[in-house]
Formats: structure tokens, C-alpha cells, sequence
């Protein structure tokens, strides 16, 4: 194997799929350009090569060194109980708090620049230098920014439309704040940086570039002034300049920042066709907020007469930490009801949660932070066998391994919808973060190529149905839990219909080649609603047509709320059902198919 290396050590442009383990940082070092076609049979990707421009022997040493600490990590872990894929929160926060303990022993006495190496900081610092400098250089900082503990801030559970800021003490072995986000870290980047083994990842706080363990949260070296001018450190968030992607058209203004009037009763304008695929999509939801527990009594209320499976979850599921009492109030018992009625959740993961939070039971993800499932019509349907797979994806870190992965799976998907989910959007209209533009420019290739049909995400705490882009349907459903009161930003262009004044979920349902969706706010009333057509399954999605409520549709009793969004505290018991029994088994009809990572 070290002859092997050795051989390889003057490329200095890398090309690779990146292998699993701990050999996944090899992938530099290795003739992996053709990895992923090989993988899977094709010669073809469009999956941009990993890219990095460093001499071999600064790579070579940064990769000894996070090799040597992995194998430090695996003796850390073979001393520790396993933790199960469907693990409780109790034994997702013991695990993790001993293996932190374990790792902060193994590593007494570790300094600064003992990973990153002067030389390989100052590599790190070159790359970031010209990467900045570069064309992409402004959507890549402005990706960087968001998360950033420096300057984005955590919401404020008595009043989810304010932030708190938590401090982020940057020290070798010093455990990352919980209650703080992660930065974002954006995809083009990653490409043109030494690719990491899942154990570690990159992030960023204000300046500074850190290493630190995915679940340990224990920062293992960094390197200082990063970002090398401090006036590309200050916030740049909000919507960036037009794109060539984005439309020329003027805001149509159809529902955006409107206010329904509240009413006891809402119709339901799903069609409910037997055997339909139903389901429903929240992003931005666990702040244990009053609003947060109100939004969720309307779901209930709302489930009653749309019986809908699964929910598919968008991002910051837990705000400001993942313990055991995090899980029970910001998830279990605000959704106790919709547990109880054995409703499945499939999770992704935004940048307010801690990557251990894959191995919670109740999320599916199979302890991983990107996977796929598929979801069939039920049989002796006039639809009977026609197929919807889901691919949750990791936004907060897209590097080449996810990418080739996904790239692997929709290629081999025979599905007739497939829809993506994840936290970061690549349109949006808020004011505050806006498109994901260098995240879109490595994703929206893929979707359009191999044939995605719709893609739900947060971030934003807004709803926004987005004009169909290259053929792909968009939905920004990130006010869950959390709202940013006016701020759709109405001259993007982008906006076929957004809601900005209260908080919002999604219910959806699929019958053949249609897709009916019916947005709720938390007072209980339709604030957008639609049917997307994929017909005959060849081509992109047609724009959305108005979905009015049918005569004798059925009427939904609304829960009761409060007139305004709240500003005071949650409540302390939950507000409908029971808390979750624990080992409540959910029926559904989705299987999963974890990541093969």
C-alpha cells in the first residue's frame, strides 16, 4: 500500500471517487477519476472532479496525519457500546458524550498545528485565497456565511422570528458549542480542498477554518484567518444579484405575503384518490416554541381528514442542542399526536443539527445523513405501481462522495416522480439567505439530467412556491417552526406564490402522473394550493394549475390558535395526544435504503 501511495504522490490535480472509511481521504491519491462510472456501469458523469491544486507532499502529510487520528478514533469507539442505526436520544447523547470524553483523553496535550501543519495551512490559506478571488468567489463566501456562528444566531424560543447568538470557543480539543450552528461549507469549495473521510469535517467560525469530529463535536486543529480579508467576513446574507438561471420575470405577486383571514373550518382540496401517495413537508421546526406546538395541533387537526403516511422534514429539526430533553420538546411531544397515528418522519439535516441526530429512531435516516427511499401506489389502483423515490440529501456538506452517490442512485432509478429534499434552497425569494447559488450550480445539473420532478426545501423561514426552473418544480417550506415576517423578497422574479406572515407546512399527494399540494398556515387556512402534472413521465414538470376546493369536499375543523404568531413561551405538556410510547413501531408503507457510505 505505501508502495502504491508513493507512486502516486506527483499528481497534484486529484481526481477521484472517494472511498469509504477511513480510506476515503486516499481518494486524492488514487487514479479515481472513473471511480463512479465504473461504479455503476457508465462512462459518464457530470459530477465535476475533485480538483486539488497543492504539492503531493503537503497532501501527503495531511493525509497521514487525519489518517493517525482516525485510527486513534476507531480505539476510542472499540472500547464503547455500538450505537444501534434507531438509537433512543438517550443513547444518541451517551454515545456521544462518550466518545467525546474518550477522544479529548486520547488526544491530552494536543496543540495547534499538529494536523494542519504550517505548510498545510498555508496551502489551505492559498486555496482559499484564489477560490475567493475566483469567479465563484461570492457565492462561495456567501455560502460560508450562513451558519456561521460569527454571524447567524440560533431562534429564540419565546419568539421564533428573533435569533440568539451562542459563542463558539475555537481551542484545540474544546467541544463545539451545541447550542451554535454549523457554517455551511460550500460544494465548489470542498472540490478544490483535500477531501475528508466521514469522521471529520471542515467548518468554518468567522474566520477561522476548523477540523472537527462529525459526532464527537470536538475541534481538532484550525487554521486561523482562513478567510484571509477581514471584509469578507461580514454578513452577506440575502438573495445575490440575478443569476443567468433565474427568470426575467416579474413577481406575480399571487399570494405572496398575503394573510387569509381565519376562519373554524378549512376545506380540503387534496383529491384523496385511492391509493394515492400521501404525505406532508415542514422545514425549520424544532424550536419548542408556542408556535412551533400550534403548528403542529394543526397538522393533527388537518391529518384527520388527510390521512397523510409519511413527513418528510426539512432541515433544523432541533434548535440549540440535541439532548435527550431537546428530542422530547421540540419533536416528541409537540408531534405526539401524529406519532401516536403511527405517521412516519424521514429527516435531513440543516445547519442547527448535530450529525448524531441520523441515528435517532423516529427520523429513519439509518444513521446516515443522505439515503433514499422509494414509495409505490397501492395495488388495484387505476395508478397501481407507480413509483416515488425520495432522496434526502445533506446540504450543509455536499462534497464529491455525496455527489457521485446521488448521481449513482437517480441514474438507476426506474421511479416515475423522484423528489428531493434538503435544507438549503437552491431558489428562493427570502430576504435573509436567499438562492444557495454555488450549492445549485453542482446540484441543478443532476436534477435536470436524470430527471427530478420536485425538489422541497427550508432555510428560509418563509413559504415560497418557486416558478419552475429547467423543468423542476421548487417549494421553500422553512416556517415550520420559525418565521421571518415579511420577508419575501418580491423582485427576484422567482415567486409564483409565497406566504410570509405566519407559519406554514405542506400536505402533498401523488396519483399517477399528478401532483396535488395544499399549504396551511398555523391558523388553519389554505394560503397556496395546486396540481403539478408530469405527464407521460418524460420531460420536466408543467407549472402549477390552480387547485380550487370541489363541491362536497370534505371540511377540515381547524385547531384553535392564537390570533397573532406567539411571542411567549411553549407549553409544558403537549397539546394533543399523549406523549410517544417508545417503542411505537410506525406503518408505512416507504423502505428505506441508507447511503452506502
Amino acid at each position: 500500500m505505501r508502495k502504491l501511495l508513493e507512486s502516486r504522490r506527483a499528481l497534484t490535480t486529484i481526481r477521484g471517487a472517494a472511498l469509504l472509511g477511513a480510506l476515503a481521504l486516499a481518494a486524492f491519491l488514487t487514479a479515481g477519476a472513473n471511480g463512479c462510472a465504473q461504479m455503476h456501469g457508465d462512462s459518464t458523469s457530470i459530477v465535476p472532479p475533485q480538483s486539488v491544486e497543492m504539492d503531493d507532499r503537503v497532501l501527503a502529510r495531511f493525509k497521514d496525519e487525519v489518517d493517525e487520528y482516525v485510527v486513534l478514533r476507531k480505539k476510542a469507539l472499540a472500547k464503547l457500546p455500538a450505537l444501534p442505526d434507531k438509537a433512543t436520544p438517550e443513547q444518541v447523547a451517551a454515545h456521544q458524550h462518550e466518545l467525546t470524553s474518550a477522544i479529548i483523553d486520547y488526544r491530552k496535550g494536543a496543540k495547534q498545528g499538529e494536523i494542519f501543519k504550517p505548510d498545510v495551512a498555508a496551502a489551505i490559506v492559498r486555496v482559499m485565497q484564489r477560490e475567493l478571488a475566483g469567479p465563484e468567489g461570492e457565492g462561495i463566501l456567501k455560502a460560508i456565511q450562513q451558519g456561521n456562528p460569527k454571524v447567524e444566531g440560533t431562534p429564540n424560543p419565546r419568539d421564533p422570528s428573533k435569533e440568539v447568538k451562542s459563542q463558539v470557543t475555537v481551542a484545540v480539543n474544546a467541544v463545539y458549542n451545541p447550542a451554535a450552528p454549523f457554517s455551511s461549507v460550500p460544494p465548489s469549495l470542498l472540490l478544490h480542498l483535500p477531501p475528508l473521510p466521514e469522521e471529520v469535517r471542515y467548518r468554518f467560525v468567522g474566520r477561522t477554518l476548523i477540523l472537527r469530529d462529525t459526532e464527537a463535536n470536538v475541534i481538532l486543529d484550525y487554521v486561523e484567518n482562513a478567510i484571509p480579508d477581514p471584509s469578507q467576513a461580514k454578513p452577506v446574507n440575502g438573495p445575490p444579484g440575478r443569476t443567468s438561471q433565474d427568470t426575467e420575470e416579474k413577481s406575480d405577486d399571487s399570494g405572496a405575503a398575503s394573510n387569509p383571514p381565519s376562519g373554524d373550518t378549512e376545506k380540503l382540496r387534496l383529491p384523496l384518490k385511492e391509493g394515492s401517495v400521501r404525505f406532508a413537508a415542514m422545514g425549520d421546526t424544532g424550536t419548542g416554541s408556542k408556535a412551533q406546538y400550534e403548528m403542529s395541533r394543526q397538522m393533527a387537526a388537518f391529518h384527520q381528514k388527510f390521512p397523510f403516511e409519511f413527513m418528510i422534514m426539512l432541515g433544523d429539526d432541533l434548535y440549540g442542542g440535541s439532548g435527550p430533553g431537546d428530542f422530547r420538546t421540540k419533536f416528541e411531544l409537540p408531534y405526539s399526536a401524529l406519532i401516536d397515528a403511527k405517521v412516519k418522519f424521514y429527516a435531513s439535516l440543516g445547519n442547527h443539527d448535530n450529525p448524531s441526530e441520523a441515528n435517532y429512531k423516529d427520523w429513519n435516516m439509518g444513521g446516515k445523513r443522505y439515503y433514499t427511499f422509494r414509495v409505490i401506489q397501492g395495488k388495484g389502483t387505476p395508478n397501481a405501481g407507480t413509483g416515488v423515490r425520495f432522496f434526502a440529501l445533506d446540504s450543509n456538506y455536499m462534497d464529491k462522495v455525496q455527489l457521485d452517490w446521488l448521481e449513482g442512485e437517480l441514474k438507476k432509478s426506474s421511479s416515475e416522480w423522484k423528489i428531493a429534499f434538503f435544507h438549503h434552497p437552491l431558489y428562493s425569494s427570502g430576504r435573509f439567505h436567499g438562492s444557495s447559488v454555488d450549492l445549485r450550480k453542482l446540484l441543478e445539473p443532476l436534477f435536470v439530467e436524470y430527471g427530478v420532478s420536485v425538489v422541497f426545501s427550508g432555510h428560509d423561514h418563509i413559504y415560497e412556491r418557486v416558478k419552475p426552473q429547467q423543468g423542476v418544480a421548487y417549494f421553500v417550506a422553512g416556517s415550520g417552526g420559525s418565521l421571518r415576517k415579511g420577508n419575501i423578497v418580491q423582485s427576484t422574479g422567482l415567486t409564483a406564490a409565497g406566504f410570509d406572515q405566519d407559519y406554514a407546512f405542506m400536505m402533498i399527494e401523488i396519483d399517477g402522473t399528478k401532483l396535488y399540494f395544499q399549504t396551511i398556515s398555523r391558523a388553519g387556512n389554505t394560503v397556496d394550493s395546486g396540481v403539478i402534472e408530469h405527464a407521460p413521465f418524460e420531460g420536466g414538470t408543467e407549472p402549477a394549475k390552480p387547485l380550487p376546493p370541489k363541491p362536497g369536499a370534505p371540511s377540515v375543523p381547524t385547531a384553535p390558535v392564537s390570533p397573532n404568531p406567539p411571542t411567549t413561551p411553549p407549553t409544558q405538556t403537549p397539546p394533543a395526544g399523549k406523549p410517544p410510547a417508545q417503542d411505537a413501531k410506525p406503518q408505512s408503507k416507504p423502505e428505506s435504503k441508507p447511503a452506502p457510505q
